[in-house]
């Protein structure tokens, strides 16, 4: 499982990458907090962010919201990301404000648990 949750931060913070590529003063945080059985993964940057309004359609497949020409991507790896960490069973969360970054992040269950 340990595998699949860094491939699961390394995605995300690929993600945060390109969307921090236009700012000369770009910045991805990645970390992970432990606590009560549970560990939280979080990739936050300071790139386009988007309306927070919709976060839940990120988390659907093909699901954009910057075009194609903005930012390349097939619109399928936040999908991907919500159903391996819910397979898990863990949860995916998402907040941003458009044009001040964005932050997401992923909880699983401790092995130990």
């Amino acid at each position: 499982m340990r595998r699949t949750r860094w491939r699961d931060a390394d995605a995300s913070s690929r993600r945060s990458l390109s969307l921090t590529s236009r700012r000369d003063d770009a910045r991805v945080v990645l970390r992970a907090e432990r606590g009560g059985g549970w560990t939280t993964w979080t990739v936050s940057d300071n790139g386009v962010g988007f309306d927070g309004n919709a976060a839940s359609k990120l988390f659907q497949p093909f699901r954009r919201m910057h075009g194609e020409a903005e930012f390349p991507g097939t619109g399928i790896g936040l999908a991907l990301v919500k159903r391996i960490v819910e397979r898990h069973g863990g949860a995916v969360h998402a907040n941003a404000t458009q044009g001040d970054g964005a932050e997401f992040s992923f909880t699983l269950p401790d092995p130990e648990r």
